[in-house]
This record gives C-alpha cells, structure tokens and sequence, in this order.
C-alpha cells in the first residue's frame, strides 16, 4: 500500500499522519485526524464516545435524545417535547396554559382550543400577553374576556390571517367578546369574497356583543377594516383606529340593524367612510360616539367620518367631525371651526394619527364632557382613559 503525506495510519491508540506528526493539543492525535481539535479527544468522563472538550451535554450521553429533538436528555429544558419551538422563551410544550375556562375549571394553551372545548355559558379569560392566532367562536354562547379587562396588555394578533376574530355560525348576543385588542387582519383574498372583508372581527352570519374593545391596524381589500357587521351586534366601548379598506375603515355595516355606543372612530382611512360605511339597507343605531380625523380620498368632512351607500343610520348624542345632517339628531354636539373633539394628542409623540401612542383621553375643555345621553349607563374601562368620554 502506498501512503502519502497527511494519510492517517491505524496504529491502535495513536494514530499519525504519513510524513507529518503535527498534535496541536498534544493528545496523542495529529491535527488531521482529531476528532476534537483543540481538547483531548481520549478524555471522555461521562464515556459517551464524545471527547468532554465537545460534549454538547457534559456529564450526559450525547446520543441519548427520546424526544428526537436534537437536544441530549440530560440537558433537555422541556423533555418529552422540541425545546426548538419556542413562541415566547419557552419551549411550546412546557409553557404554562394562560387561557382559562373559568366555569369548567380547565386550562388551554390558545384561545381557539378553549373555544373549541366550551360549551354555551362558560366564561374563559386569558391572561395578558400577546395571542398570536386567529379565532373563529363556532356559534357559542360563550362570553371571551382579557382576566386583566385592559385591552393594552391583551392582545389578538391575526398575524396577516383574512379575519382575526369571526362569527359566522348565528351567534347571539350572548356570545361576547371583551378587552381585547384585535389587530395584524389583513383580508386581501384573490380568491373568496368574504375574505376581502372584515379583517379585524367579520360578523357574516351572527349578532354578538363586542365591548372594551381596540381594533387597530387591520386592512381590508374591499370592505370593513376594523369590522364587517351584518348581523344586530351590540358594541360598545370599543376604540376602532387606524384601519383602512376600501369602504368603510373602521366599520362596514350590510343589512346591518347593530347598536353602537360609547365608541371612538380616529384615524381610519378608506375610500369611501373612513371610520364607518353603510349599505344594503342598514340602519345602525349611535349613540355616545366620536368620529374624528377619519377621512377618505384626502377629505375629512361628514361622509369621511360616516358614509352611507343605502340605509339609515341614526346618530345620537355624538361627535361628527363636519357635523351630522342624517337620521337621529338628538343631543348631537356641533363641532367648532376647528373640528376638535378635544383630544390630549390626537397624533401621539410620533405625530403621526392612527398610532398606537395616540393620547384620545379628553382634554378638560372638551366639548363632548357631560354631552352624553345620561340614561346610557357610563364605561367602566380606564385602562386608556378614552372611554367614559361622554358621561
């Protein structure tokens, strides 16, 4: 057999190079063969086959991994489970369930599983955190509710899905949905209709109860960023901001009969209603609302706050931006030459509007304090210090 320079020969324990004998650690194995460059490759304490300077798991056997994860056993951090996934520091296995079913005593890792698992009647909470899913209530009269009831801190991320939250399946209104902001809809869809509509909640076939809500950052191709509502939704207390769609940024209502109450629409943006459009005969009841600084094709006058294609909607003791000429009429403020609700910073230290750091608290001058319908019993949300804004 002919050896060249840097082949390796099998001498037992030690093996050296034809030619050459170049050991930089000094363990007995030149460079080009060494299993474990730099250590000694025959120290072995914990006899795995793998020298201790290399041992991925010191004091364990590398090749034990049941789980096949890729992570010896012995320096597994969730056994029995991929430590590789991992949506929020810890292994997906071994977090701790933050979704509770309050009335069956039952704990969920998603708002969907805990949905799922309900039955009519139960209360599930989650705790604060960021859900990154979209939820779809299958028709249950459940009631769904941040535990801490401050929308900031619990969160629905659609993370680009067509609809972050959905009722399509008859739910009344005993199906709610509370403290809650929904956000990261985009309902864009080549393909389905229905998918280009109602990014952050879409109501196709159900009328449940929305309150203490923030809907922000949802864009839709053609109608209902924030919402699309054909059903007889109660919601209130909700903010919807910095929406778009083509028709109807905040809200789109179709053949819609819903009661809307102590909300406020600013910084929504479409084509045509930029905080709410109507049509197919819908005739949404408002009350104790703002619509301010939504505009659409550049404008920020009346149709850019509400918008109706067929129906008649009805507004009472609100704040239009450009004033409100239709239906209702009732305890309506009339807006000032400068068209200010009296919003602490409508824009927010990024001066931009729509923004997650706008201040939509009400200055104490404001023209909408007191103006409320009184009869309309007063939110009890603080968390942002915008609702109650008509007490």
């Amino acid at each position: 057999t002919t050896l060249n320079s840097g082949d390796c020969v099998d001498m037992g324990v030690y093996e050296f190079p034809a030619g050459a004998a170049a050991d930089g650690d000094g363990d007995g194995v030149p460079d080009s063969c060494d299993l474990c460059p730099g250590f000694d490759d025959f120290l072995d304490s914990n006899a795995d086959g793998t020298a201790d300077g290399c041992d991925a798991c010191p004091g364990f056997d590398d090749g034990e991994d049941s789980d096949g994860d890729g992570v010896a056993d012995g320096c597994e951090v969730c056994p029995g489970f991929n430590d590789a996934l991992d949506g929020g520091g810890v292994p997906d296995g071994c977090d701790t369930p933050t979704v509770h079913n309050l009335t069956q005593l039952t704990d969920h890792f998603t708002l969907q599983a805990a949905i799922d698992a309900s039955t009519d009647g139960d209360v599930i909470a989650a705790e604060p955190g960021t859900y990154q899913e979209a939820i779809k209530f299958n028709g249950k009269a459940i009631t769904l509710r941040s535990a801490s009831g401050d929308p900031t801190d619990t969160i629905i991320d659609g993370n680009g899905a067509f609809h972050v939250v959905q009722c399509v399946d008859g739910e009344g209104l005993d199906t709610v949905l509370e403290g809650f902001t929904i956000t990261g809809g985009n309902a864009n869809s080549t393909v389905e209709p229905n998918d280009r509509r109602g990014a952050g909640m879409y109501i196709g076939f159900g009328s449940p109860t929305v309150r203490h809500c923030l809907f922000i950052g949802n864009a839709a191709s053609s109608a209902g960023g924030g919402m699309f509502d054909s059903g007889s939704s109660l919601i209130s207390d909700c903010i919807f901001r910095n929406n778009s769609a083509f028709f109807g940024g905040g809200i789109f209502n179709s053949s819609n009969t819903s009661t809307v109450t102590k909300c406020i629409f600013s910084g929504n943006i479409a084509s045509q209603g930029g905080g709410m459009a109507n049509n197919d005969d819908s005739s949404p009841v408002i009350s104790n609302s703002i619509f301010s600084s939504n505009s659409d094709q550049g404008r920020v006058d009346e149709s850019a706050q509400i918008f109706t294609l067929s129906g008649t909607p009805v507004v009472n003791y609100g704040y239009v931006q450009g004033g409100w000429s239709g239906a209702g009429g009732v305890g309506n403020i009339i807006p000032g030459p400068l068209n200010d609700p009296g919003f602490v910073d409508p824009n927010g230290l990024d001066d931009l509007l729509g923004t997650e750091d706008d201040n939509l608290r009400l200055r104490s001058d404001s023209p909408v304090i007191d103006a409320g319908d009184g009869s309309v019993a007063a939110s009890i949300w603080t968390a942002t210090g915008a609702l109650s804004m008509l007490r």
